[in-house]
């Protein structure tokens, strides 16, 4: 059995590609996550925020060979459970990471704290880019009335910039990625003067993002993304799915 720890669209493509031949388990946190899998064959969906006994039981229970790691970059939680949870119980891991867009160091910063504090004493509207996880963060700012947030248009991220103290108004619920136009198009009606988003993949739409500030002349602030703590990483489904087969038939 594989299990797949699914944040994005990789893990639904993943798991398409694996359960061609073999029985998947894919564990999602969301009903967004789960309805994008609904429609895979031979694949069992577990919706649930797992812990690192969760894991551990998961994988005697279902006899889990392989594990495969497609959350979100920034989801460290997870992947600290999943690294501690098959050390110990002696099973493989896989990580796919997109592959990082370039960006200039000076944009990039370690912290959203850093960020903060870089914004305190700047004037002008800001535009958050980072998922609705972390937009409570922001509060000192959101409680000056200029702080915008770009989430997907499902309840919770909803509910979570709610509950930051952001007003309906400054809650821009779409679904991504965007191209460059769109992204103007953002900037100039909100006036937006600060746009704050994560080093993320091709995928994820920063390079659009960059561009658009850089033509609009507005600052960036771009949250590092973690170090990986993984042995065994691909950028590539088909390299990745390649090596789960040469692991299972050795």
């Amino acid at each position: 059995m594989i299990l797949i720890f699914s944040g994005t669209v990789d893990g639904r493509r993943i798991g398409e590609k694996l359960s061609q031949n073999h029985k998947v388990i894919i564990s999602v946190t969301t009903d967004y996550g789960e309805e994008l899998l609904s429609d895979i064959d031979n694949c069992e969906v577990i919706r649930k925020n797992m812990d690192e006994s969760d894991i551990k039981a998961l994988i005697e229970e279902k006899k889990v060979k392989i594990i495969v790691d497609a959350t979100h970059p920034y989801a460290t939680n997870i992947k600290a459970n999943i690294i501690s949870a098959s050390k110990d119980m002696n099973v493989s891991v896989i990580r796919y990471e997109r592959e990082e867009t370039e960006a200039e160091d000076k944009l990039l910063y370690d912290t959203y704290e850093d960020i903060i504090s870089s914004l305190q004493s700047l004037e002008g509207n800001i535009l958050l880019t980072i998922g609705s996880k972390n937009v409570h963060l922001f509060s000192s700012l959101i409680e000056d009335k200029r702080v915008f947030a770009r989430v997907l248009p499902v309840e919770k991220s909803i509910m979570e910039c709610r509950q930051a103290g952001l007003s309906p108004d400054r809650i821009i619920a779409l679904q991504g990625p965007f191209s460059k136009a769109f992204n103007d198009l953002i900037i100039k009606e909100k006036q937006i003067k600060h746009l704050v988003t994560k080093e993320s993949s091709k995928v994820g739409g920063v390079r659009e993002k960059i561009a658009s500030a850089n033509q609009a002349g507005i600052a960036i602030y771009i949250l590092k993304r973690p170090e990986s703590a993984y042995e065994i990483v691909f950028d590539d489904y088909d390299e990745l799915v390649g090596c789960v087969e040469k692991m299972l038939k050795k």
